[in-house]
């Protein structure tokens, strides 16, 4: 429905035309040329709100029309991702194996025929890690998922969880936190010290360990700025080795 206020935009906007009118109409023997020039500027004011006005009244509906719809059905289910050919429950029992498998949400799931074992049907799956998920299916179940080339479930058993393989990017950031203040305690001016940011960082699991390998500019006892890199072996949430610029040392934390 149109609005009543634009009606009255345009009954106000005809008042002040027909004023403009007589006043021009007084000045036109006192100033010919300035009066054509003004009727001429205001004619041109008048026709752009004309068009205006009735682009609006055309357009009322779409213009109030809400940016997104408002009718639940017809907005779009991120969460509709499935394995081909499962029903809701299937669908449902693939999701509780992938959480044994210790992997909790799930982003996207893409179907990969390059991928595909005999019967099985491969899937890639991005996940809150940052390496992908493989999924084997057949018509019933997930029969493998695979991660990081780790078996994680196979034959209806889990072998592993994803956690066992990679860390999520908080644990990356509390090792590399943890680390560093390790590492400043043993430089000769741990104030000049200049660690790249956490993308140089190699941080992983590998046979049980957590290790962390990175480097680190800092002046030297001369105040030349020289390049050292380190590592550490984590176990049980306890430091086992930190090597740096090739020597071992002994940390307390």
């Amino acid at each position: 429905m149109m609005p009543k206020g634009i009606f009255k935009v345009l009954a106000d906007l005809s008042k002040k035309i027909n004023i403009q009118l007589k006043i021009l109409g007084c000045n036109l023997c006192v100033n010919p040329i300035g009066v054509v020039t003004k009727m001429f500027f205001s004619l041109g004011i008048v026709i752009i709100i004309i068009l205006a006005s009735t682009f609006i009244i055309k357009n009322w509906e779409d213009i109030n029309k809400p940016l997104y719809p408002t009718d639940s059905s017809k907005l779009i289910n991120l969460k509709t991702d499935r394995f081909q050919g499962f029903n809701d429950e299937k669908n449902e029992r693939a999701r509780n194996t992938l959480l044994r498998c210790g992997i909790q949400q799930i982003n996207s799931i893409t179907r990969d025929s390059n991928l595909d074992e005999d019967i099985l049907k491969a899937y890639r799956l991005t996940t809150e890690y940052d390496s992908t998920v493989f999924v084997y299916v057949d018509n019933d179940r997930i029969r493998w998922v695979r991660f990081l080339g780790n078996y994680l479930y196979k034959n209806s058993e889990v072998l592993a969880v994803a956690s066992d393989y990679e860390l999520l990017f908080d644990e990356q950031s509390n090792y590399q936190i943890r680390c560093k203040k390790i590492v400043e305690s043993v430089l000769k001016a741990p104030s000049t010290a200049k660690f790249p940011n956490i993308l140089k960082w190699n941080i992983f699991k590998q046979d049980g360990f957590v290790i962390v390998q990175s480097y680190v500019d800092s002046q030297n006892s001369f105040g030349a700025m020289l390049r050292s890199e380190f590592q550490f072996k984590i176990k049980n949430d306890k430091i086992i080795s930190f090597v740096f610029d090739g020597e071992e040392y002994t940390t307390q934390e």
